[in-house]
């Protein structure tokens, strides 16, 4: 039941994000960007005289990749873009509804180490005062 319906919202997100890349706001505002970032201008010149709802479809591949990464996170870094074309839009979406299953092992061993961790609410705040505190002690 549950595979049911996480797959039903992957289904309703990539139609409201297939949805979006055919609209003429779409169109007009961010083409250019999504363009200049994948670095091929003037591959849908074609497509600029036809309707919104079949603008969606002449959008590549790398397009559309582009498009989710910029809808759903923070736009692309270096090597989104190649990481989301091997693994597919449909599963790149599902990870992103399932933070829990992305493997944060590298992050995790780097901050485990970290003093801040391991000290207490009292030891944080002697260590790191409040900045406000700090002003009223100085003004006061």
């Amino acid at each position: 039941m549950q595979r049911v319906i996480r797959q039903s919202i992957v289904n309703l997100v990539i139609s409201a994000l297939l949805f979006s890349m055919g609209s003429p706001i779409f169109a007009s505002l961010n083409r250019a960007k999504i363009e200049d970032r994948a670095g091929i201008q003037g591959e849908n010149s074609a497509a600029a005289g036809q309707p919104a709802d079949t603008k969606a479809a002449a959008l590549s591949e790398r397009q559309k990749i582009l498009h989710v990464l910029n809808r759903l996170g923070y736009g692309p870094r270096p090597g989104d873009v190649e990481r989301v074309q091997r693994m597919g839009i449909s599963a790149y979406i599902e990870q992103q509804l399932n933070p829990e299953k992305i493997d944060d092992s590298v992050a995790e061993a780097k901050v485990n180490n970290l003093e801040v961790f391991n000290l207490s609410t009292s030891e944080l705040f002697a260590k790191y005062p409040n900045p406000g505190a700090l002003l009223r002690q100085l003004e006061g």
